[in-house]
């Protein structure tokens, strides 16, 4: 019996290569071979995407995309991922397998990283608007920004996704075929989870605006020591109700949200620009460089003067428009 094949290496141009499916403005470091084993990406319909994934990752890997519009289902059967989708952490997996359903009512930042040595065997689906409205999926299941379900998934659910890992030699019609109905098959058990009654406080189109250009005046203002109740008074409300629309609109605090984007920022900074980290400090807003490498370290684990350049030179690949 031939012995199997060695599972392929993965390179950062084979993920940029695919990342259009599945959003745009794509970065990632360039370099050597990130992972190995097995990684996919596949358009089964128009608005559903698959992601089927079992590797072990080489070395560090960031990268960023723009996620768009839509509902996504994440089968872990074994290890775990973690993201931040507009500033909010996410993740899914662990010791047992699980299964997490998450929406993005509007074109988010997501960012994920992963470490040596980690290895994920998962199936993602990403169910977007085209695919969500002409299977009538009710718009306020996936119109509420970072709404998410998390449950451990039955072992037909499991069956289904190892089905969907497992090396098929059909014909690439039937192959597609069998991959769409075990597809379908695992979202007729996920999407009854999320299937919560509309909620009766639906944020107006009004204050959803007020809380778009909340959203853009922080991005716009990350070098201001912008409080919220600056912010506030700004468009018009009181602090309270800032707090409350915002993290009805948008998912996360506003605090944390600011905090978040401040250390992005900041990040970006040391990692690309090779700033200083008195200077980074002072150019996102913190008035004391000590207090800016306390929250930095709270937030990354790691210092800022450890975040600046590395040996590696960051590309960014452009990987379509929103």
């Amino acid at each position: 019996m031939p012995p199997a094949p060695e599972p392929r290496l993965i390179h950062p141009a084979d993920l940029a290569a695919l990342a259009p499916l599945v959003g745009c403005d794509y970065r990632t470091p360039a370099g050597a071979a990130v992972a190995q084993g097995r990684w996919e990406l596949a358009v089964l319909r128009p608005g559903l995407v698959l992601h089927a994934s079992d590797v072990r990752h080489l070395r560090p890997l960031a990268s960023e995309l723009t996620k768009p519009q839509g509902l996504t289902l994440s089968v872990v059967l074994r290890g775990r991922w973690q993201a931040l989708l507009g500033g909010a952490e996410l993740g899914c997996g662990g010791r047992v397998p699980e299964a997490m359903l998450f929406a993005c009512a509007h074109p988010e930042r997501w960012a994920r990283e992963a470490l040596p040595g980690q290895q994920v065997r998962m199936v993602n689906l990403m169910l977007g608007p085209e695919w969500l409205d002409a299977e009538e999926v009710p718009q306020h299941l996936w119109c509420q920004h970072l709404a998410q379900a998390k449950w451990a998934p039955s072992a037909h659910l499991c069956s289904l996704a190892e089905a969907m890992l497992a090396p098929e030699a059909a014909p690439p019609l039937a192959r597609r075929l069998r991959t769409e109905s075990h597809a379908l098959a695992m979202l007729a058990e996920a999407l009854p989870r999320f299937d919560t009654p509309a909620p009766s406080g639906l944020v107006s189109a009004t204050m959803r605006r007020q809380m778009q250009r909340a959203r853009e005046r922080i991005e716009a203002g990350l070098a201001e020591p912008l409080s919220i109740a600056a912010l506030a008074r700004e468009l018009g409300l009181s602090s309270r109700g800032l707090q409350r629309h915002f993290h009805a609109v948008h998912g996360v605090p506003v605090a944390r949200f600011l905090r978040d984007q401040r250390l992005q920022h900041a990040r970006r900074l040391l990692e690309r620009e090779g700033m200083g980290v008195a200077q980074v400090a002072y150019a996102v807003g913190y008035a004391s460089p000590a207090n800016f490498a306390t929250a930095y370290r709270r937030r990354f684990g790691v210092s800022p003067s450890q975040s600046r350049p590395r040996a590696e030179v960051e590309v960014e690949v452009e990987a379509g428009v929103c």
